[in-house]
């Protein structure tokens, strides 16, 4: 049994609609969909509840993983994901064409991503910070995991492609006496 998946989901200002395997959720900033392997139950309590039970027993090991789903989604179309990349180094820095994202890291070419349908970017006056916004915090996940991987930070050098709140410590060295 999920512990997770007993809670409620706390929804407000967002139609959800629900047919056999699909979850169709729409809100302020958008609308998200979600098949559904197995067949569960949504019962919604006094409009701002939402509670999610499976429909027999050999969906239980979903029951979490669909609440937590769910849950982002509802929270995605209410108040969007938000992600920011901080790019150290001298002369890195990212560009906007459309709908690609122009990374220049030292390398001899600037690699060009695809941006994925929904996450929308924006950059700072500097074209060192990426500020990035979806509904769907998987897709946003994805893309910036990607992105990070491009270069990784390294502490020492102050190099490297990272997020805001994310830092990493210089180990501590012992000097022999």
């Amino acid at each position: 049994m999920s512990k997770k998946g007993r809670r409620y989901i706390m929804i407000s200002n967002v139609y959800i609609r629900y047919s056999r395997y699909n979850i169709n959720i729409l809100g302020k900033y958008g609308a998200t969909s979600l098949r559904l392997r197995g067949r569960f139950f949504l019962f919604l309590l006094n409009n701002f509840n939402l509670i999610i039970r499976p429909y027999n027993l050999t969906y239980i090991s979903l029951w979490g993983t669909y609440f937590s789903y769910i849950s982002n989604m509802c929270t995605g179309v209410t108040f969007m994901f938000k992600d920011t990349l901080i790019i150290d180094g001298v002369g890195y820095g990212f560009k906007l064409d459309l709908d690609t994202l122009l990374i220049n890291i030292g390398f001899s070419n600037i690699l060009r991503l695809s941006i994925p349908y929904g996450v929308y970017c924006s950059l700072d006056t500097s074209n060192s910070r990426l500020l990035l916004r979806s509904v769907d915090n998987i897709t946003l996940g994805n893309f910036c995991y990607i992105i990070k991987n491009l270069r990784k930070y390294n502490p020492y050098k102050k190099i490297g492609i990272r997020s805001l709140g994310e830092f990493k410590f210089l180990k501590v060295r012992n000097k022999k006496k």
